[in-house]
């Protein structure tokens, strides 16, 4: 649970503002933590679930090596870092309500050691492009 102050309360999640780097003073965003990023729709704006991720994290989460891991992605041309759009779905049965930190487009981040802007992609999708 979340003690930073609430940006939405919903009755199945709320929304909290971002922890700040202290060192970078800008909002971190964790591998292990989905986050809620807020996108203008056709019918008004709605808050989207994401989930980062990156060659390192999952390397280790699997009990991988990560030097070798993130060698053979640059090898391949692959992304070392992303985040991916969280399927939705409605459901009947009862759950322990969730919390996320909240961002909006265009925020600068900072992931795993890099500063990033959260950007729109051509499919609707967010992609982290390195910040100047």
């Amino acid at each position: 649970m979340s003690n930073a102050p609430i940006i939405h309360d919903y009755p199945a999640y709320s929304i909290h503002e971002p922890q700040v780097a202290p060192l970078r003073g800008m909002p971190v965003i964790r591998s292990d933590e989905n986050i809620m990023i807020y996108m203008d729709g056709k019918y008004g704006g709605l808050w989207h679930e994401f989930s980062p991720g990156s060659v390192v994290s999952y390397s280790l989460k699997y009990d991988d090596d990560p030097i070798e891991a993130v060698q053979r992605a640059k090898k391949l041309g692959h992304k070392l870092k992303w985040i991916n759009k969280c399927a939705v779905s409605i459901t009947s049965e009862k759950r322990a309500k969730q919390w996320f930190y909240g961002f909006e487009l265009g925020d600068k981040v900072w992931f795993e050691g890099e500063a990033f802007t959260l950007e729109l992609d051509w499919n609707r999708n967010v992609k982290l492009v390195p910040a100047d």
